[in-house]
């Protein structure tokens, strides 16, 4: 598969790895059937196991001070962006969403406006994907996600399952982007977009492949290509938020 992040401008700080595959399983047995719940409690385990090291790397992170501090030196020197406005997914509830779209093996994940790089961060610990992707236009915020990247990963026993992650500092709607063409599961807060944004994010939706899946959060989607997988309130940072997730059809 095609690096799909080629195909954006160069970020100024993309920090980006190649993670080394895990390794294939083993060929199954004629005991494997009632080894079956052995293998379940093992990925349990590990999904536990990463949803800690993830809490412990965020430990340090406050992601709404940061978009207090980003958007006030914007203001000063007169920048405004509106429908811009950080929330923050718990690792947990994402954990959660992700079971609704059913990541697969080799898929790509893009989160847009991925702020602190949380749910990136969980969707590559959790799932063995190609490539895991976070844009976000907060410098302040890409760099605490930078930060929580090295701490996640200097934790003993924690680990990317997904074969590329990469937080990017940019754009998510510029007219380059690639995830439209190359986005197997998007995720998006749109709880505060503005119509301009909105729309944007439609945009991109419209050339998704079928069988992509996406997550939006407060304002459902309505669009003839979408089938509702799941809508559920699930725990954020701050309070509940409800949680859409849709598969793509012709």
């Amino acid at each position: 598969m095609s690096d799909p992040a080629s195909r954006h401008k160069r970020p100024r700080d993309r920090g980006d790895s190649a993670v080394a595959p895990s390794s294939a399983s083993a060929p199954r047995s004629a005991g494997a059937a009632s080894s079956c719940s052995a293998v379940a409690k093992s990925t349990s385990e590990r999904h536990t196991d990463s949803l800690a090291h993830l809490a412990a790397a965020y430990a340090a992170v406050d992601g709404y001070a940061l978009a207090r501090e980003e958007k006030a030196a914007q203001r000063a020197a007169g920048v405004f962006r509106d429908g811009i406005q950080y929330g923050e997914v718990s690792a947990a509830s994402f954990a959660r969403c992700l079971e609704w779209v059913t990541p697969v093996a080799g898929e790509v994940f893009y989160d847009l406006g991925s702020g602190t790089g949380k749910a990136v961060l969980t969707a590559a610990a959790l799932h063995p994907l190609a490539a895991a992707y976070g844009i976000e236009i907060q410098p302040r915020l890409h760099e605490a996600a930078l930060a929580a990247r090295r701490a996640f990963e200097a934790i003993e026993g924690a680990s990317l399952r997904a074969g590329r992650v990469t937080l990017q500092c940019g754009d998510a709607f510029a007219e380059d982007a690639a995830w439209p063409e190359t986005a197997d599961l998007v995720f998006c807060t749109t709880t505060c977009f503005t119509p301009e944004l909105r729309a944007a994010l439609e945009r991109g939706v419209a050339r998704l492949r079928v069988g992509a899946r996406l997550i939006v959060t407060t304002q459902p989607f309505e669009s003839p290509r979408l089938t509702l997988l799941r809508r559920e309130a699930l725990p954020y940072a701050k309070g509940s938020l409800q949680f859409f997730a849709y598969e793509v059809g012709k």
